[in-house]
């Protein structure tokens, strides 16, 4: 089967990005997925950046990028743009802000936050309701295909991961690279299954 990584949330913090990427090689992981948030809070958002864009099958937008793009002018916001050159925030403003694929049959979708926006935050305690309303498509993910289901978003620095028996779809989240809020270790999630496929199988 595939395998495929999900990063995110990793905040400037090379040493824990260098050992994720290292435990993904080790996994023979051949493909790497980056839901955002490379910026902000630690201080080599520019390396953070340089490195993704390498080893990312595909890279999406995340809260704290969007606030160094076009946030207002206050200290910590300036400090980490002013770090950033202009190709850097070039890529951060034309970044997609979800991904779409197939794997074994299901459709997945990889969200920053929620299908809401970038900045919409959605906790794994929160109403059966608000959960379930993840799946919807919205202008924000694209009203233009099937709802999926899968999804995988981060953006709460705490991993999970849920199957929500009324419809029997399943929810995940990635927890942090740089920055948990769980476990004072990184966490990624990783998917298995057969990539780029129509059949169902093994997931």
């Amino acid at each position: 089967m595939d395998k495929v990584a999900i990063i995110s949330d990793i905040h400037g913090n090379i040493p824990a990005l260098e050992s994720v990427l290292t435990d993904i090689e080790a996994r023979n992981i051949q493909k790497i997925y980056c839901l955002g948030d490379m910026t902000g809070k630690g201080p080599d958002s520019a390396r953070v950046l340089d490195i993704c864009r390498e080893q990312c099958e595909g890279v999406i937008l995340g809260n704290w990028d969007d606030l160094i793009v076009k946030g207002r002018d206050v200290d910590v916001i300036l400090w980490h743009r002013e770090r950033l050159d202009r190709d850097h925030l070039d890529y951060l403003a034309n970044l997609p802000t979800t991904i779409d694929l197939k794997m074994s049959g299901r459709h997945i979708r990889l969200f920053h936050a929620s299908n809401q926006s970038v900045h919409h935050r959605v906790f794994p305690y929160k109403a059966y309701k608000e959960l379930v309303e993840m799946f919807k498509n919205t202008d924000f993910t694209g009203n233009g295909c099937s709802e999926p289901d899968v999804i995988g978003y981060a953006d709460i620095h705490l991993s999970y991961s849920l199957t929500l028996f009324s419809n029997h779809k399943t929810i995940f989240n990635t927890g942090s690279v740089g920055c948990p809020n769980d476990e004072p270790t990184a966490s990624y999630a990783i998917l298995e299954g057969y990539l780029n496929s129509e059949e169902k199988g093994p997931f």
